[in-house]
């Protein structure tokens, strides 16, 4: 008489078993997901980075390329060049984070250095005449905020915008070939093509390890 009462609890007991072996599987696999998805890193997390840049008082430059190198999650040293309005640019910089350069995906960063336009020749169309004029070498202070954004584990993005100091004069930073006097809207275009005022800029490039 027992032997048919122990049957059914037996086959109830590897029902159980299997039942809670199904559910033990799935939660293990479900952790393992999540633990994999949260060790993967974004490009904050890599040393070096390489970027196409472009903008307005840019430290590239109107375009150019821009490299930056992180000692720390918190600190960066760079350099950027490329064609400015002013003609080729050079532009040391020196960048913090101060929550780090992957905190919430977004970077916040405070960057300053020090952007040398070497000038030289160009010309200005002034009326019908275009006029060769020389620009001199002009150094700029500046200083910028912004953000760094990772797309994946290699790719990311940088906006910044800030201020820009050049310290000479804009009457006495440029001479005009043969003697000739610009007129007031080549002046405007000639000044207006100077170093300094606000800085617009966008980046985007990949991280190396």
């Amino acid at each position: 008489m027992s032997a048919p009462s122990f049957m059914p609890r037996a086959k109830n007991i590897a029902a159980e078993l299997r039942r809670a072996v199904r559910v033990l599987a799935l939660v293990t696999l479900t952790a393992g997901t999540i633990a994999s998805a949260q060790t993967v890193k974004g490009s904050g997390n890599h040393r070096w980075d390489i970027a196409v840049s472009g903008g307005i008082n840019n430290p590239a430059g109107v375009i150019g390329l821009e490299s930056d190198l992180r000692f720390t999650p918190f600190f960066s040293v760079g350099v950027a060049g490329g064609i400015g309005t002013w003609g080729p640019r050079m532009s040391p910089q020196f960048r913090v984070y101060p929550f780090g350069a992957d905190w919430q995906n977004l970077g916040v960063f405070v960057e300053t250095g020090l952007s040398v336009n070497l000038g030289g020749q160009a010309e200005i169309a002034d009326g019908s005449t275009t006029t060769l004029v020389v620009r001199a070498p002009t150094a700029a202070l500046n200083i910028s905020m912004g953000l760094r954004r990772h797309f994946g584990e290699h790719l990311f993005g940088v906006v910044r915008a800030g201020w820009e100091v050049a310290p000479r004069v804009a009457a006495t930073n440029y001479t005009v070939v043969g003697g000739t006097v610009l007129s007031p809207t080549a002046q405007a275009v000639l000044n207006g093509s100077q170093p300094g005022g606000v800085i617009l800029g966008a980046s985007f490039g990949y991280s190396f390890q």
